[in-house]
């Protein structure tokens, strides 16, 4: 994904697809930029009843809402869709950044595992980018 050489994994380059695809040497995972809620939710159904987690590439701007506990910074992050609970009103998402040696300290109470409202989370952080599903 050229993470470290980039300094980044940007949503635009689709080299976090291209990273999954090769990972898994098929060409399962394909982009869907700015999803309608209804298109996230479809892409939760359809992949966790696989066991088949999906990417989200969100954004949190500095001064406006975050999420799972990210400082107050303007942030691109990729977190990991796990599964859904009442009835995909809520997902669970996995969050990388949680315990991270090469994060500062303002990122210290970021849990591992984070559960949300689907529709609030995706219009609020989700569709300035998308999903790799």
């Amino acid at each position: 994904m050229r993470t470290d050489a980039n300094g980044k994994t940007a949503w635009d380059s689709g080299l976090f697809r291209r990273g999954l695809n090769r990972w898994r040497g098929d060409t399962f995972y394909a982009n869907l930029a700015s999803p309608s809620n209804k298109e996230f939710r479809q892409a939760l159904l359809t992949d966790i009843k696989k066991n088949i987690p999906f990417g989200a590439s969100t954004l949190e701007n500095a001064g406006g809402s975050h999420y799972n506990f990210h400082p107050n910074a303007t942030i691109g992050h990729w977190i990991v869709a796990l599964g859904w609970k009442n009835k995909l009103d809520n997902t669970v998402f996995d969050d990388p950044a949680a315990n991270s040696s090469a994060l500062s300290s303002s990122w210290s109470n970021v849990a591992p595992t984070f559960t949300t409202k689907t529709n609030t989370f995706n219009q609020n952080y989700v569709t300035y980018h998308g999903i790799t599903f």
